[in-house]
């Protein structure tokens, strides 16, 4: 997020921007005009509701490969992106301020850069306001509402799915019956 491996050398800003496929243009490029395909849909920003917020943000970012997916831009420059490098895949954010949805969306960000989308429903709420902290060898799974009013929702747990109900800013223990 940000500036990210940020040292001005070697003819990118970003040091990582092989890897995360964006760098920040800080010399006279910005006044080129260069293609920004944004993808429609993505396993990130699958339950974005309204637009990405990155807070302040970092200006200047910009597509640096043809790899690169722009999940969401503004003004003609990035502010979420995904890359595929090699054998591997990489995330790169302007800014994060914490809110739910930008909490779900680092969720996503982590599960999609480990190549483990399948694994996501298995560890997420439906609502992305509610979040899941799974204890499979306790038996136990803890539910946080993150939201500031009451939340209805469906919660895997080590047993399957659960609807609970949770008070505003409220949290709730799940323990499965003894064997």
């Amino acid at each position: 997020m940000g500036a990210p491996s940020a040292h001005p050398a070697h003819g990118v800003t970003f040091q990582l921007a092989d890897v995360l496929g964006v760098d920040r243009e800080i010399g006279w490029g910005l006044s080129t005009r260069r293609p920004l395909p944004q993808v429609r849909e993505h396993f990130i920003t699958r339950d974005l509701a309204g637009g990405f917020d990155d807070g302040e943000g970092t200006p200047d970012v910009v597509v640096t490969s043809p790899t690169t997916q722009v999940l969401d831009a503004a003004d003609g420059q990035v502010r979420l992106a995904a890359n595929e490098a090699g054998r591997g895949r990489a995330v790169y954010a302007t800014g994060l301020p914490y809110c739910a949805q930008n909490s779900r969306i680092l969720h996503r960000a982590v599960f999609w850069a480990a190549g483990q989308e399948e694994e996501f429903s298995r560890w997420a709420a439906l609502d992305p306001r509610v979040e899941v902290a799974a204890y499979p060898d306790g038996r136990t799974t803890l539910v946080i509402n993150n939201a500031l009013e009451p939340v209805t929702t469906t919660v895997p747990t080590p047993q399957g799915p659960r609807t609970v109900r949770l008070e505003e800013g409220g949290h709730q223990w799940l323990t499965a019956p003894a064997q």
